[in-house]
């Protein structure tokens, strides 16, 4: 009996051990496994409570590099208060955009400092929408804003630190260029004030281009409600429809200005679809939502008059005859078009119109007479402000990316000289329209 009990004794002693030893070779794995999962919580713990968790880098320049790079501290300054884009032109204010009020800035110079490359952009401000940052002329890099004051070189300030507010230029060479304003003061460290004032800066970078984004919107006139309730098929004259004219010239505008490298959208499926210029489920609404940078409204005109003919040309009048000037001196020049006969404003160039300011719902005479114009430019050009049918576009009201319009009208289809023109020569009209219009964008054409 005494030696089953020892034997019983020895076989639980070996019993627990064994246990002991299948433990361990699990312990062993889980602790490691714990020590590793502390050492990872402490490191993130460690990176999110960093002061240099969130500081940016420029130009290639390590962290070090960047802040030296940089003037932190500057004497004079001048504080802006609001920005528009137009186009592809960036323009900055004083106050908050009020056309009605002079603007301080305007006939200054502008000095735009490359940090990356030390080089210094000078552009002098205009009073136009289109007169001052062009963004097409900027290499991309990473810039500080200053303004020559009476001599004087004051530092760009924002009112606020501002929001995300990315713009992206048009397509050229397969590439477009984004920018964004910045004016924030712990914009290089997390939580720590590097700069003393909201100092303004703009980066620009060259990036591929983003499909869902639309550089040329055209907009073909016909079957509208766009000017009263009814439907308005477009002008008719000599049995020929301008609603079917000008939607099958839309149509191969589009495709050679897409040849060219551009982003097209036209504005209705079909010469057959009847819409409306206003509200959430009107055209213009595609155009704001595709980023579009300009729009083109395409038509014709008639008159119960016989000597009326010619193109006409419509730029709003907030806008320099730039753009639209230079689509109509290319159609002149490459076609047979001839200016219009009932609008010559400076003698030279007959037909090319700036729209006149209109009194608005308000009492205010800041409103573009011609609609198209008016609305697609955003809060640049008073958008979503006329008159009630205005008001539809509220999406375009504070509207801060505008884009530049105008409207196209060939000929005077009443007229039939015009008109014979027209059906001889169309397609050659058409590449001219293509070939004026990248010209005036600085896009190569072939």
């Amino acid at each position: 009996m005494a030696v089953k009990k020892q034997n019983r004794a020895m076989s639980k002693k070996k019993s627990y051990a064994w246990k002991y030893r299948i433990r361990w070779k699990v312990m062993i794995p889980f602790l490691v496994l714990v020590s590793l999962v502390l050492y990872l919580i402490c490191s993130l713990l460690g990176y999110l409570f960093s002061p240099n968790r969130n500081q940016i880098t420029i130009c290639g320049f390590d962290k070090t590099e960047t802040l030296e790079v940089m003037n932190s501290r500057f004497d004079a300054s001048y504080e802006i208060g609001d920005y528009l884009f137009y186009g592809e032109h960036l323009s900055l204010f004083t106050a908050d955009y009020d056309p009605s009020i002079e603007e301080w800035l305007v006939g200054k110079d502008l000095l735009l400092k490359n940090l990356c490359t030390e080089e210094t952009v000078r552009m002098t401000i205009g009073p136009a929408l289109d007169q001052q940052i062009d963004l097409t002329k900027l290499e991309p890099g990473f810039y500080e804003l200053y303004v020559e004051d009476d001599e004087q070189i004051k530092r760009l300030t924002y009112d606020e630190i501002l929001p995300e507010n990315s713009f992206s230029t048009i397509v050229r060479n397969e590439k477009v260029k984004t920018v964004e304003l910045l004016s924030d003061p712990e914009l290089m460290q997390n939580k720590k004030a590097v700069f003393d004032k909201n100092y303004l800066f703009l980066t620009v970078e060259e990036e591929k281009p983003d499909k869902g984004e639309i550089d040329v919107f055209i907009d073909p006139y016909g079957n509208s409600t766009d000017k009263r309730d009814t439907v308005d098929a477009g002008q008719v004259y000599h049995n020929i429809s301008e609603n079917k004219e000008i939607y099958s010239a839309a149509l191969q505008l589009k495709e050679k200005l897409e040849d060219a490298g551009l982003r097209v959208a036209i504005s209705r499926g079909s010469s057959d679809e009847t819409t409306t210029l206003f509200g959430e489920d009107g055209r213009l609404i595609k155009a704001y939502d595709a980023h579009a940078k300009y729009y083109i409204k395409l038509g014709m005109n008639g008159s119960p008059f016989d000597y009326a003919r010619g193109l006409e040309v419509v730029y709003s009048a907030y806008a320099s005859d730039a753009f639209a000037k230079g689509i109509y001196e290319g159609l002149v020049r490459n076609t047979a078009l001839v200016g219009s006969t009932l609008h010559d404003l400076d003698g030279e160039h007959p037909g090319l119109i700036q729209s006149l300011l209109v009194e608005g719902k308000d009492g205010r005479v800041l409103y573009d007479e011609y609609l198209y114009v008016r609305e697609a430019g955003g809060k640049g050009t008073l958008a979503g402000r006329k008159d009630e049918r205005s008001m539809l576009n509220a999406f375009a009201k504070e509207n801060r990316y505008g884009m530049q319009a105008i409207e196209l009208n060939y000929l005077y289809l009443s007229n039939i000289e015009d008109l014979n023109y027209w059906k001889e020569n169309k397609d050659q009209i058409i590449e001219e329209t293509a070939r004026a219009l990248c010209d005036a964008l600085g896009v190569s054409y072939e």
